[in-house]
C-alpha cells in the first residue's frame, strides 16, 4: 500500500487547511483490521506526515466491529462509534480513505470536535 499511499498523499497535500498542525487517522475497526492486516488510512496520514512533516496523532480508538456498508442504503448503515484516546491538538485534521455518506467522518469529528478532514477518494456524497 505504501506506493498507493504515496501517490494519494500528494494529491491530498493541496487539500489540507493552512491552518493543520497534526493529522489524525481514521482507525479501522478492530476486525478488519484483523481480516486486511492494513490500515488504509493511517498509511495516507503516515505519507502525509513524511510529506508536510505534520505529526500523525493516533486520537481515536476504533469499534471492535463494524457492519459492513457495501449495498446497504444510507438509512441503514450505522455510525461507528469511536472513543477518545487522547485529546486531539488544535489545528488537527482528520485523515480518512474514502467518504460515501460522511456518517464516519461525522462520528469522528463528533466526538474530538475537529473540524477538519480529507479524504483519497469520495463516493457519492
Amino acid at each position: 500500500m505504501n506506493g498507493a499511499a504515496r501517490a494519494l498523499a500528494i494529491r491530498m497535500v493541496p487539500c489540507l487547511p493552512d491552518q493543520a498542525r497534526a493529522l489524525i487517522p481514521i482507525p479501522r475497526s478492530w476486525a478488519r483490521l484483523a481480516r486486511f492486516g492494513i490500515d488504509p488510512a493511517r498509511e495516507l496520514a503516515r505519507e502525509l506526515g513524511m510529506l508536510t512533516a505534520l505529526p500523525v496523532v493516533s486520537c481515536l480508538v476504533a469499534p471492535l466491529w463494524t457492519p459492513a456498508h457495501a449495498g446497504r442504503p444510507r438509512g441503514s448503515r450505522a455510525r461507528p462509534k469511536f472513543r477518545v484516546a487522547r485529546l486531539p491538538p488544535p489545528g488537527s485534521v482528520l485523515v480518512d480513505d474514502v467518504i460515501t455518506t460522511g456518517a464516519t467522518l461525522d462520528s469522528a469529528s463528533g466526538v474530538l470536535g475537529v473540524m477538519f478532514a480529507v479524504t483519497a477518494t469520495s463516493a457519492g456524497v
